[in-house]
């Protein structure tokens, strides 16, 4: 609602434990060797148990319910537990990459990489499969779909994609400006463009026209920060912040002119504290 006031505490090591977000239930967080133990609002809790590493090993809901967590050597994730007992199964190469995954319906999803390490296949549980081309730059130049559609991707020399395909054949082209490599023009299938434009001097972001020649604006502080910005819609949404860069104040301007502004007050560590 209007005129809500969120509230946020924080312990002496900087970590939140309580939220008080308006009219809606606190939420308190307790804390063990750094990490959440238990998070509380209302009458609800929801409590969670580590192992050495930090990684959860079982998870309980406010209604009792119990998912346990199992990991190997090097801390990746093997096995989930679920309340209705059922199991999810993760496998990892010596490389650390995901090879397959059984599903708790018994189902199996599976994953090949080439030797650099790029995803290069991937067997979905009902055995169809998606295979991935790449170049020698570790481009992505093809996607092949199980029914044997492909989507393909032109790079320029600077590795920046200029074309894509799609599985129908339709090509969207992506243009730059000279000298730079920001986009400057992306060029629909059916012809249409999004154009995007930037100031000379900090190359920031300051004008979008789409499609139907509607402009998104983007003023800025003289530090980058964003200070104005107008949507597609002609709505305006102003930012002020402190002089650490924290955003302190959001003021929304509507049809009519008025104000919706939203305060954000903060600490001398710069954590928020309260929001208005």
């Amino acid at each position: 609602p209007l005129g809500a006031i969120t509230a946020y505490q924080y312990d002496e090591a900087g970590r939140l434990i309580a939220l008080f977000p308006g009219d809606d239930e606190p939420t308190s967080y307790e804390h063990d060797n750094g990490f959440v133990r238990v998070v509380r609002r209302g009458a609800a809790a929801w409590k969670y148990q580590r192992n050495d590493q930090g990684d959860i090993t079982r998870k309980t809901d406010p209604d009792g319910f119990v998912t346990d967590y199992s990991y190997n050597k090097r801390g990746q994730l093997t096995e989930v537990w679920y309340p209705d007992h059922s199991c999810q199964r993760l496998s990892w190469n010596d490389f650390g990459q995901l090879v397959e995954e059984k599903l708790p319906n018994g189902g199996v999803r599976r994953y090949r990489y080439d030797d650099l390490g790029r995803q290069v296949a991937r067997e979905d549980e009902h055995g169809a499969l998606t295979q991935y081309q790449w170049d020698a730059a570790g481009r992505l130049l093809k996607i092949t779909q199980p029914g044997g559609a492909t989507r393909e991707f032109s790079y320029n020399p600077y590795g920046k994609i200029t074309a894509e395909r799609d599985e129908l054949g339709r090509v969207t082209r992506y243009e730059y400006a000279d000298g730079l490599h920001l986009i400057s023009r992306r060029i629909n299938p059916d012809g249409s463009q999004l154009k995007y434009r930037y100031d000379n001097t900090r190359l920031l972001l300051t004008e979008i026209e789409n499609e139907v020649g509607e402009t998104y604006h983007l003023e800025y502080h003289a530090n980058g920060l964003i200070q104005q910005e107008i949507g597609f819609d002609g709505r305006r949404t102003a930012y002020a912040y402190d002089l650490n860069g924290h955003l302190l104040e959001k003021t929304e301007y509507g049809d009519d002119d008025s104000q919706l502004v939203t305060g954000y007050e903060r600490d001398n560590a710069g954590r928020l504290v309260r929001k208005t």
